[in-house]
């Protein structure tokens, strides 16, 4: 029976750095067009007063650049002269920090960082501007890759003619910056098997392992490279943010790049044990204890994807653009296919309404003259993780026609801050309803997974079969809407089994915005204290003066607060909430000048639902807080809902009985078969010698072995990722007449 399935819509594989860096990184080739030739400008007087009419400037109309631009290759100085047109003058001061004025072709920043790079200096009479780029300053570039440069002043940084007119400059271009552009691809892949738990318990070892097999290629592109130029003695490798986890939860053990370059190129690879969570100092002494990782951690279903950054790198001097590669955990080894359906039934299948906009609001727009986008539904913003449709209306103005529009005309994309997309399909995600002014687009999508968090929509109709639209038309028929695809939830790990004074349970938060004290999602933790004194309970008490008593009824016992570092010590930190079980714990007091030894019993300290928490915490992008919800990890076991077609798929093995899937005794053997004849098989966990599994899935149990469970793990040949694999859970009984 799989245990790792595919997400919706998409294999559960990893994407590449360089599919990562086609979306979040910009290149510009050297001879790339500058932002704005051409600014329209109000010219204004000094004392405020607008004139009465625009003009249309070009950078060479108020400045131009004079004498050669510049090539930064390396760490040194490099001027620039700017000379003032005409009558016009600068009024940027000598010594000013102009830094912000060096832009790439899309009219962003050139250089990150806060460094000052580049300073002016005025001449004598105004008309000149010398700017000095220390390139030694520079700690990074924008574009990733040999990039064009402008220099684009800001508004002000001129004024001309007796009216003291003031102009917007446009940008020209200043010449270029050369380092390598620094691609990546990572096939890096991690995995741990829970022997049968929830959770990665640390007696069985709650380290992640990682394929020796896996790693990141690094390489820098530059024609005519200089192996010899490249420093990577201050390279960093860090875990930076993603979906499902933050950084700060785990530490990386290879922080750094390890391999010289050659030829350019290098590699990155993970050890046992590199990446691991962080207790952040919490007291830890029960093996079954704190933060682990979770076979219901990542998407829900054991697959973490995390983001990984390399940086620190030089090329001459000069900084390489940071660039970001994944690595891809599997945990695995407990399913929910025994209960799923149990615990949630056939789910509740999102049905589209088809209606016209009039019906569904109150005001609904008026036909102008161009298209209008309209979105219908519940609360303040679409939600992909509920179970009411999202219906999304287009009205068209006079005299258009949008009856021949297809489905295959539209086209629904969805977006996640860290470059995933998820193309929605017609029919399966999204149902098309139009007519001559009108279209309505419900979408249907029901997101299950705890990742990607999708944050953005866009919505493109190709108005190729709408007649009567202008050029003009067209240009509105692109539009997007921030949504939200996941509800806000927890993670609970530690605290399973058999709990001992002492056990840690770790509950971590993922999608609330303003989660800053525990007393936000847990009930109060507080203690009374009792002794038993001739076969009768009394507890501790205080009088209206303070004075401490005796009493007989627990309605009149003191509380106490029970949170504190000595007590259950419960504690937010980043975004887990820690608390400690506490067991035969006793306090000693004086009570009427005797000392009374009392016991503790603990109250409250529960974790509350959606309903009960804070009403006051906010979704960060892209999340939405299920308030009705009453836990929550309502959506925690969606891969194996039966409702939901996807969860199922990947590799099928047979035979199985549920949760823990099936018994072999010792000493005994048990045939599996996939559904994939492409296999390779192996186990997890497996002490004795003897215990093995041949080629064509055979399994032979040692009378000797002493392990109670093992994982037989199939995994395909065809797809070697998560998805690709089957596993299941195999305890062992006795050997016959034992």
């Amino acid at each position: 029976m799989p245990f790792q399935p595919r997400r919706r819509g998409a294999a559960c594989v990893l994407v590449t750095a360089a599919a990562l860096a086609a979306a979040t990184a910009m290149s510009v080739p050297a001879q790339a067009a500058p932002p704005s030739v051409t600014t329209r400008v109000t010219a204004e007087h000094t004392n405020g007063t607008a004139a009465s009419s625009s003009v249309t400037v070009r950078a060479a109309d108020y400045y131009r650049l004079t004498g050669s631009t510049i090539k930064i290759t390396e760490a040194r100085a490099y001027t620039l002269t700017l000379r003032a047109a005409a009558s016009a003058q600068w009024r940027t001061t000598s010594g000013s920090d102009v830094t912000d004025w060096f832009v790439n072709a899309s009219g962003d920043p050139a250089f990150t960082g806060d460094a000052a790079v580049a300073h002016a200096t005025r001449s004598r009479d105004g008309s000149g501007l010398t700017v000095r780029v220390d390139a030694s300053a520079i700690t990074g570039f924008s574009g990733n890759g040999p990039t064009a440069l402008y220099v684009r002043p800001p508004a002000a940084a001129l004024h001309a003619g007796n009216g003291h007119r003031a102009y917007t400059p446009a940008a020209t271009r200043a010449g270029s910056y050369v380092v390598p552009e620094l691609a990546v691809t990572s096939d890096i892949t991690g995995s741990a098997y829970t022997y049968g738990k929830s959770t990665l318990k640390e007696h069985f070892g709650g380290v992640v392992s990682f394929d020796k097999n896996t790693k990141a290629e690094l390489a820098l592109k530059l024609p005519g490279l200089d192996n010899g130029k490249i420093d990577d003695s201050h390279s960093t490798v860090q875990l930076a943010p993603g979906d499902g986890y933050f950084p700060d939860e785990y530490t990386l053990g290879a922080d750094s790049l390890t391999h010289s370059f050659k030829q350019g190129r290098t590699s990155y690879a993970l050890q046992q044990g590199d990446l691991a969570l962080d207790m952040h100092g919490y007291p830890l002494a029960d093996t079954n204890s704190g933060r682990e990782w979770s076979c219901l951690g990542g998407d829900g279903q054991g697959n973490y994807t995390f983001n990984l950054r390399v940086g620190g790198l030089t090329y001459n001097g000069l900084p390489v653009a940071a660039q970001t590669f994944r690595v891809h955990v599997s945990i695995y080894g407990y399913n929910y296919t025994s209960d799923a359906d149990a615990l949630y039934g056939d789910g509740t299948p999102v049905q589209a309404v088809i209606a016209p906009l009039a019906d569904k609001v109150s005001d609904p727009p008026s036909r102008s003259a161009r298209p209008r986008w309209t979105w219908v539904g519940a609360g303040g913003e679409p939600n992909l993780a509920d179970t009411a449709a999202d219906d999304f209306y287009v009205t068209w103005p006079r005299g258009a026609d949008a009856s021949a529009l297809k489905p295959s005309d539209v086209h629904l994309t969805l977006h996640s801050a860290h470059g995933d997309t998820l193309a929605l399909k017609p029919g399966r995600d999204f149902t098309l309803h139009t007519g001559a002014g009108e279209s309505q687009v419900a979408v249907t999508l029901q997101n299950w997974g705890f990742e990607p968090v999708y944050s953005s929509l866009s919505l493109t109709v190709d108005g190729k079969h709408v007649k009567g639209l202008t050029t003009d038309d067209r240009s509105a028929l692109t539009t997007s809407y921030k949504v939200a695809s996941v509800y806000a939830y927890e993670a609970q790990q530690g605290g399973g089994g058999t709990t001992v004074d002492g056990t840690v349970t770790a509950y971590s938060f993922y999608g609330l915005g303003n989660l800053t004290s525990p007393a936000q999602v847990f009930s109060p933790v507080t203690y009374t204290l009792s002794t038993g004194v001739g076969g009768t309970t009394e507890y501790y008490a205080q009088d209206a003066s303070g004075a401490a008593r005796l009493v007989t009824s627990v309605a009149d016992a003191k509380v106490f607060d029970g949170s504190g570092a000595s007590d259950r010590d419960l504690r937010l930190i980043g975004n887990t909430v820690y608390i400690t079980t506490r067991l035969n714990r006793t306090s000693t007091l004086t009570v009427g000048g005797t000392a009374v030894t009392f016991g503790k019993t603990y109250s409250g300290g529960k974790l509350l639902g959606p309903a009960a928490s804070d009403q006051g915490l906010t979704a960060t992008a892209g999340y939405a807080i299920d308030r009705g919800a009453a836990n929550w990890v309502s959506h925690e076991k969606w891969a194996w809902q039966s409702s939901v077609s996807v969860g199922w798929t990947g590799v099928d093995i047979q035979p199985y009985t549920g949760k823990f899937e099936w018994t072999v005794a010792k000493g005994a053997r048990q045939r599996f078969v996939a559904d994939d004849p492409s296999v390779t098989w192996s186990l997890v966990g497996a002490h004795a010698s003897g215990t093995a599994i041949s080629a064509d899935g055979l399994l032979t149990v040692a009378a000797d072995e002493t392990s109670t469970t093992v994982a037989v793990v199939a995994t395909s040949t065809k797809d070697t990722s998560a998805a690709g694999r089957g596993t299941v859970n195999v305890t062992f009984t006795a050997a016959p007449g034992a």
